[in-house]
């Protein structure tokens, strides 16, 4: 997963010849880069062959300041080799988190939903008991986001309703 804005050290690309399909591991391989499909220009950095054909190179921040960076290393010996990388921002990680089923790992939606942020929701949002059904609203205060059936303890004040707004 990359990060968007964020530098990438090390990507690396594998170089054959064009006419023998041997590894490439000489000559000067530039690294030329469009991000969102706009203008081409080469990266501000060089690359490294490291060995067997294989090439790194590193990207800036700003560099990978898009949502698409396309990629591709031209080497004169080498069929050309392209990459392209979604980048995603801070916030859709986490947002991803949040939404995560705790059970089953999958993307939740319904009701009753455990996950990071219906369990943080009886925290902070409204939530209220009517006999022995809790509900806990999500974060307009209204809409239920889940229940549950609570159990009463004998001579225990009960609390009937929390509205942190």
């Amino acid at each position: 997963m990359f990060t968007k804005g964020v530098a990438v050290t090390g990507l690396a690309v594998v170089l054959v010849d064009k006419s023998t399909g041997a590894a490439v591991t000489g000559g000067t391989t530039t690294i030329y880069l469009t991000q969102d499909g706009g203008a081409q220009g080469a990266i501000a950095g060089s690359a490294t062959h490291e060995g067997n054909g294989q090439w790194t190179f590193d990207l800036s921040g700003t560099e990978m300041n898009a949502d698409l960076v396309g990629l591709v290393a031209i080497n004169s010996s080498a069929s050309p080799v392209g990459l392209t990388i979604k980048t995603v921002t801070l916030d859709d990680i986490v947002d991803a988190f949040l939404a995560r089923d705790l059970g089953s790992g999958s993307n939740a939606g319904s009701l009753n939903e455990r996950t990071v942020r219906s369990a943080l929701r009886i925290l902070r949002n409204k939530w209220s008991a009517a006999g022995t059904t809790l509900t806990v609203t999500k974060e307009d205060d209204a809409t239920t986001a889940w229940t549950a059936v609570a159990t009463a303890a004998p001579g225990a004040d009960p609390i009937s309703a929390l509205d942190p707004a």
